[in-house]
């Protein structure tokens, strides 16, 4: 009975183990073998990317620059930056790839795999030599969209128009899709975030990989310039429901960018339906993006309802209280 105990625990740690590796690898972290970890930051619609740089091999006297670039040579750096918020005691410092900087905007335009440097000017010891990271925007904060005086939604593309209403990398094909969210437990936590003030995004789940399914997109129309693409107002939803406007950005020459917003943009609670139940995700059949009505959905990926989360938890309980109750019995003779 004893061997069984131990069995159970084990069983229980293992589960534990589990839940913690899916924590850590839903973190945007990348490491080197000798422990320096590049912690990946993204907020707002700017398209820059940060990198928080931990356990780095700094010294007092030293002199750090940075570089970042596309092959696994250092050789290939073309253009050496200095090293932003470096703490020598904590062995920390920060990295920023800013839009702003033409070198830096043409690789993040490009691609989603690239590597980092960081390298001590005074000696041309190399710190960190290559290390692997992934620039893909969270899809929440990949694109941002503004409305105009006659009821067109833009999605802007040019980094110097509008001023700070940049989005992605000046890409100028811009494809969108809407679909309606008719799960009734989460346009009821949608509601409740938009009454709180918490995050949306939090509440949606949409990865990547989830909108990289979707099909038949339609393609923003180009205005003048080619400043910035749009959705015209008589293709907009009509009713007060709540959408995911599905986008994805790709020109010949850059990488697809893929993103979402949530529909209103005004951030308004909306209605609740009687469906209750969410359509099962597909990546084909029809759409509903030239003007979806209040009925419709468009057989499309759909926002997750947080039932991952949910096993995660419902495991999580039953492990701790199989464990107190181990702990708690364990001493009981059986016969």
């Amino acid at each position: 009975m004893m061997k069984s105990k131990k069995i159970i625990v084990l069983g229980l740690i293992l589960i534990f183990m589990l839940l913690f590796t899916v924590k850590v690898n839903a973190a945007e972290t990348f490491s080197t073998n000798d422990g320096i970890v590049a912690t990946k930051v993204v907020g707002g619609f700017s398209g820059d990317v940060e990198f928080k740089i931990s356990n780095i091999p700094l010294t007092a006297d030293g002199e750090y620059v940075w570089g970042i670039g596309t092959t696994t040579s250092n050789a290939d750096i073309a253009k050496w930056y200095t090293l932003g918020e470096v703490n020598e005691t904590n062995k920390t410092a920060k990295i920023n790839l800013v839009v702003s900087d033409k070198d830096i905007l043409n690789i993040l335009r490009k691609t989603n795999t690239a590597y980092l440097y960081i390298k001590d000017n005074t000696t041309g010891t190399m710190l960190v030599d290559a290390l692997k990271v992934d620039l893909t925007l969270p899809p929440y904060h990949a694109f941002n969209i503004v409305g105009d005086n006659w009821g067109n939604y833009c999605v802007i593309n040019d980094n110097d128009y509008f001023s700070n209403w940049n989005s992605t990398y000046n890409i100028k094909n811009v494809y969108y899709q809407f679909v309606k969210v008719t799960d009734n437990s989460l346009i009821n936590k949608y509601n409740k975030a938009v009454e709180n003030n918490t995050s949306i995004e939090n509440v949606l789940d949409i990865k990547t990989s989830d909108i990289e399914k979707i099909t038949n997109w339609e393609k923003c129309s180009e205005r003048g310039s080619k400043s910035y693409t749009e959705i015209g107002k008589g293709l907009l939803p009509a009713d007060n429901e709540l959408y995911i406007l599905y986008l994805k950005g790709q020109d010949a020459d850059s990488k697809t960018v893929y993103g979402y917003r949530v529909w209103p943009l005004d951030g308004k609670k909306v209605n609740v339906g009687n469906t209750g139940s969410t359509e099962t995700p597909t990546t084909s059949g029809t759409t509903t993006n030239k003007k979806p009505t209040d009925g419709t959905t468009a057989k499309q990926i759909l926002p997750k309802a947080g039932i991952t989360t949910i096993a995660i938890a419902i495991v999580a309980l039953i492990s701790i209280v199989g464990i107190i109750i181990y702990i708690k019995y364990k001493n009981i003779p059986v016969k």
